[in-house]
């Protein structure tokens, strides 16, 4: 059973001293809070360790391309009941745990680092938002020109980006870069409205089968690995389209 009605949580029962980790094949993520059960006994009981270790301690470390961010240790506040609502689980706040806000950090991986005296720990209630990402986009548009795409769009805040590129595909999945644009933006970085322009030939190929996608999206500086913000146009029938928002990691 989870903490409160839920019937639903991750667990991992492995060895003393384990090392797990939480993390995403693409974007980055941040972590607002989470209910955490964790034991060390033979029986299971919440909050208690190995009784031959004594006390036991838990980290959580916050990592973005393999570079820790921060570094949460806990040793004590762990649920040692498993009456209702809580069942065993304590609350897990990112905004105030360790007397730190990492609530704001952006990561790709959630690193759990049991020590010698825990064996078992679950999750419920994973709180969780979408990081940051380079490019917010203002207008963006579209139009085909006999063997051209006129592409606009505007950028109301650029964060580190680098460059613009824009993909075609003739079904959705496999997508091919057509054309690169930098920013124009001062080191990458700008908060105030940017304007941008391309014609893009369509002749080869782009359209097959009467469809046409485009997607258009903010590359990050090399060497800073973040989310990449994609606005992805369908074309049902030039000049007419919808576009869509997607997100994409280097």
């Amino acid at each position: 059973m989870g903490y409160g009605p839920s019937n639903y949580f991750i667990h991992l029962n492995d060895s003393y001293g384990s090392v797990s980790s939480i993390s995403v094949a693409t974007g980055t993520f941040k972590i607002n809070s989470f209910w955490f059960y964790v034991t060390g006994n033979a029986t299971q009981s919440p909050g208690a360790p190995n009784p031959n270790t004594g006390p036991g301690s838990v980290i959580f470390r916050g990592k973005l391309g393999g570079v820790t961010q921060f570094t949460v240790i806990k040793s004590s506040g762990f649920a040692t009941s498993d009456a209702a609502p809580q069942k065993g689980f304590a609350l897990i706040n990112f905004a105030t745990e360790g007397n730190a806000n990492n609530a704001n950090v952006s990561i790709d991986q959630l690193e759990i680092e049991l020590s010698s005296n825990f064996d078992y720990f679950a999750i419920d209630n994973f709180n969780w938002a979408q990081g940051a990402l380079p490019v917010t986009f203002g207008a963006i548009n579209a139009v085909a020109a006999g063997n051209n795409y006129q592409v606009s769009w505007q950028t109301l805040s650029e964060t580190n980006n680098d460059h613009f590129e824009i993909q075609a595909s003739t079904n959705g999945e496999s997508f091919k870069t057509v054309a690169s644009v930098a920013s124009k933006a001062a080191n990458g970085n700008s908060d105030t409205l940017i304007n941008y322009n391309l014609s893009i030939d369509i002749g080869g190929g782009i359209t097959l089968a009467g469809w046409g996608i485009l997607s258009l999206l903010g590359i990050a500086a090399a060497g800073k690995k973040g989310a990449v913000y994609c606005s992805a146009f369908r074309f049902l029938q030039p000049p007419f389209f919808g576009w869509v928002a997607l997100n994409k990691t280097l």
